[in-house]
């Protein structure tokens, strides 16, 4: 997705024998309510009749060795009617392996210009970083938004990293983030607030 939600994560994953395969294990959502009513003829009353419970997966023993790998997704295939997973591949990570991590928008109330309305036009929504051995995998990389204005170019030095969190060393030191945009009033204020600045300095 535009956001990395899926694709851009490290998962732990653990690989059963294919003859242990059930349907029961690999339910992912909470199933509806199966609940089901009946009208009692004498009152009136709705009864509720509650549904059996769930049949219990069967017991799986984890192939050797094959326990809790860590795996990015390496590609996702949706089928083109229904739109539901029908294929994904795994690629093993280990510790120092580079990974793309979505960037995330902090202080955003702080900006004279966002929050009047304007906005960050994200050219790149993601970052390359390798993360240190024992250190947690960000779920996302902050990126600072204090004191942003209209028309100002956003780049990497904005970002904020977690300890153990490294950006890869391909990435430019002027990899672009973005760019601020903002209305008409918004444009107008941050000029005014420039004019104020400037005489405030000659007096």
């Amino acid at each position: 997705g535009i956001n990395g939600a899926f694709e851009n994560r490290v998962y732990a994953l653990t690989v059963f024998p294919s003859d242990e395969a059930a349907v029961d294990n690999h339910r992912t959502r909470h199933p509806k309510d199966r609940t089901t009513y009946k009208i009692d003829p004498e009152t009136t009353a709705v009864i509720a009749i509650p549904a059996p419970p769930l049949p219990t997966p069967p017991p799986r023993t984890p192939v050797e060795g094959m326990e809790n790998i860590l795996v990015v997704p390496a590609d996702l295939q949706m089928h083109p009617v229904m739109h539901t997973t029908y294929c994904l591949n795994f690629i093993r990570y280990h510790p120092g392996k580079p990974i793309k991590i979505p960037i995330k928008l902090i202080n955003e109330e702080e900006s004279p210009t966002l929050k009047r309305g304007g906005f960050l036009g994200m050219v790149n929504r993601f970052i390359e970083c390798m993360v240190d051995d024992g250190a947690p995998i960000p779920e996302c990389i902050e990126l600072e938004c204090t004191g942003l204005r209209q028309k100002d170019v956003v780049r990497r030095d904005k970002l904020i990293l977690p300890e153990g969190v490294r950006i890869h060393p391909r990435v430019p030191d002027d990899y672009l983030m973005g760019t601020v945009y903002g209305v008409r009033s918004t444009a107008a204020a941050d000029a005014e607030g420039d004019a104020a600045g400037e005489g405030g300095e000659e007096k």
